[in-house]
């Protein structure tokens, strides 16, 4: 199978049927997407994990309200890695789409801190990803629904209802979504 479209800059939303696992109930902002393959994160899993711990453990400036941002689960994969996903190019970041930017440089962690703080920049352990067709493949078994990526909703803090959110932007609810793929 050869991929005929490209998730980058999307909202992939998991479909009902799509049970058990990380997956679950997931919103992923799809950051590559090609013939190799496909990369992205999750947004609405928090961990317990908060930044307050991250910048004492690597001895970073601390801001006592650091304590209340936690980081996200972005994925099963490589859940030892932090990302930093922001509205704002600083340091040595890298641009996923319009309007995000990718930071893997400890060295940069800091600058980030009032992005962090404000909710203009994500913490992110871990990230998704997909080997070459198997994200095609998947969305043909109605496991995923594309939705426009909105950065207002990716950075407004609502995590819990994020997935709901995103889908009533195409004007009807998660809950309305079949379990069951329909073909024709």
């Amino acid at each position: 199978m050869t991929q005929s479209f490209d998730l980058r800059g999307q909202f992939l939303v998991s479909m009902p049927g799509l049970t058990g696992g990380f997956f679950e109930r997931s919103v992923i902002v799809m950051c590559e997407h090609d013939d190799n393959g496909a990369l992205g994160f999750a947004l609405n899993k928090p961990s317990d994990f908060t930044l307050l711990t991250l910048f004492r453990d690597m001895e970073l400036p601390v801001v006592d309200a650091l304590g209340d941002v936690h980081a996200l689960l972005g994925g099963p994969v490589e859940t030892q890695r932090g990302f930093i996903l922001s509205r704002h190019a600083l340091g040595q970041c890298s641009q996923a789409f319009d309007g995000l930017y990718i930071n893997t440089h400890t060295s940069d962690l800091a600058a980030y801190t009032p992005h962090l703080l404000s909710g203009d920049a994500l913490f992110v352990l871990g990230y998704s990803g997909w080997e070459a067709d198997q994200l095609a493949a998947e969305v043909t078994d109605n496991a995923w629904l594309a939705v426009p990526y909105n950065a207002d909703l990716a950075f407004d803090g609502h995590r819990e209802t994020l997935l709901e959110r995103s889908v009533a932007t195409l004007g009807f609810s998660w809950n309305q979504l079949s379990a069951t793929a329909g073909h024709a």
